[in-house]
């Protein structure tokens, strides 16, 4: 019902947000919006079937790009989400974060921080002694670790009761994998390894991580500041995140972007 729908859009929105909460684990790496931001073309119609689903569901925002126009534009109405989406909410990633992890790492190889996506994770202290140490970060980025007898979608195989999202990733590699070893390679989607790649670009951008931040996201022509989710733990913990917020046509920007950057290889 449309209030069990409120409450988790508050949830997963807003609730990491709450200024001034004893508990709140959650801070920010932001990214500032471009001077000159892109600004769309448009050629509108109206799908009937698209505007049913906007009436009846819980899609806040739904946006059609072909041809280098917008061609649907449909934002939840005022019955359903409206009073609380605009065009300038900031909207939660979910597993698009992952994307935005990998673009950032992308743009980490082209400033030279980082050699590859061959490159092998045999430099950075934080993961010594694991089985993520001396892996290809190709094969972290296709979820390909073989880390599956102690890590799956759920959490820690170990501790189900343990959450890798809310722990740094020093507590996670002292807790469950020191001296661990790397298991036959097969696909296992988790949430750590996003995380322990967007921590190795932190470590290996070091203080220049805010810019290659900035520059990745103001070459896409964002409107407004994005951010990515970090813990309250000390940097050199890893505490970066890749839950990524951003308004409705900044994702549309940055989707662009890539697909730009892909075709001209």
């Amino acid at each position: 019902n449309m209030d069990t729908l409120l409450y988790y859009f508050y949830k997963y929105q807003h609730s990491h947000n709450v200024k001034g909460s004893r508990t709140k684990k959650w801070d920010w790496y932001e990214a500032n919006p471009s001077g000159n931001f892109f600004q769309f073309k448009s050629n509108l119609k109206e799908d009937k079937y698209i505007k049913k689903q906007m009436s009846k569901t819980a899609i806040l925002s739904y946006i059609l790009y072909e041809d280098g126009k917008i061609t649907i534009d449909e934002i939840s109405p005022k019955d359903r989400f409206g009073n609380f989406v605009n065009n300038e909410t900031k909207l939660r990633s979910m597993s698009v974060g992952k994307t935005m992890v990998s673009y950032v790492m992308g743009h980490a190889i082209c400033r030279g921080y980082i050699d590859s996506v061959d490159s092998r994770l045999n430099d950075w202290p934080l993961i010594k002694n694991t089985l993520y140490e001396n892996q290809k970060i190709i094969d972290l980025i296709n979820m390909n670790a073989g880390d599956y007898k102690y890590i799956n979608d759920g959490g820690v195989v170990k501790d189900n009761s343990y959450d890798v999202d809310t722990r740094s990733i020093s507590a996670t590699m002292n807790k469950f994998f020191r001296n661990t070893e790397k298991a036959k390679p097969k696909y296992n989607y988790t949430q750590l390894v996003p995380n322990i790649i967007f921590n190795y670009v932190r470590y290996k951008s070091g203080v220049k991580f805010q810019n290659l931040i900035d520059k990745s996201f103001q070459k896409a022509g964002i409107e407004h500041s994005v951010y990515f989710n970090k813990l309250r733990d000390p940097a050199e913990h890893g505490n970066a995140h890749n839950m990524f917020f951003a308004s409705r046509y900044d994702y549309l920007r940055i989707a662009k972007s890539i697909m730009d950057d892909y075709k001209n290889d």
